[in-house]
């Protein structure tokens, strides 16, 4: 019994170890929902902006917005960092549902392009019904700073960090002190094998006298 409650103890302890090594970086987190394809249709998007890949872009925009859109593109591409640079996801979300019984599906995507001296946040709105997603909404904006939602977000992450440690540390604790207990309820057993002393009968009353 013993054995059997130390062993759950045991991988109880693996679990939350694994579970604190995972949630401790919220960036991991948004790239592990970020699909393959998502990804290289964003980072391309943001390729093509810089690189001034017009007719590329077009292929990926919904028809309605984009003869309002292609002279800004032309514009956008100038708030890009110049050179090498870091692109990541600091956002992203996705919603689907059923409509006359059509699938449609909205994603939005908010992507950090720093050199850490040009910080540029890209906003990407999709959605696609029934087939392949187009781009129906789009922003970029450049910042001299790091953005305020970016250091929330890397804050965060340091938080729940933190939070995993600490909750990590305190189960240990536990840990330790029930085998501790278990050890020394064992010592006391050794010690003491029952917990009644055993009952001696008392010795038969003197014959009487023969007379």
């Amino acid at each position: 019994m013993t054995g059997t409650m130390l062993g759950t103890i045991r991988q109880a302890c693996a679990l939350v170890a694994l579970g604190a090594l995972a949630a401790c970086s919220l960036q991991g987190a948004i790239d592990a929902m970020v699909s393959d394809e998502d990804r290289e249709m964003v980072e391309e998007f943001i390729d093509d902006i810089r690189d001034g890949n017009l007719e590329d872009l077009r292929e990926e925009f919904d028809e309605d917005i984009w003869a309002q859109s292609e002279p800004q593109l032309e514009a956008a591409a100038e708030l890009f960092p110049e050179g090498d640079s870091e692109t990541r996801f600091v956002a992203y979300s996705v919603n689907s549902n059923l409509d006359d019984g059509d699938r449609r599906t909205t994603k939005e995507f908010r992507v950090l392009t720093t050199d850490e001296d040009t910080w540029t946040i890209t906003q990407i709105d999709t959605t696609a019904v029934n087939g392949r997603q187009r781009i129906t909404a789009w922003n970029v904006e450049a910042y001299d700073e790091e953005p305020e939602e970016v250091a929330v977000l890397e804050s965060a992450g340091t938080v729940m960090l933190w939070f995993s440690i600490i909750g990590l540390a305190f189960l240990i604790g536990v840990v330790v002190l029930i085998v501790w207990l278990i050890r020394r309820s064992r010592r006391n057993t050794r010690a003491y094998p029952g917990a009644i002393p055993p009952t001696v009968p008392p010795p038969d009353p003197p014959a009487p006298p023969v007379t």
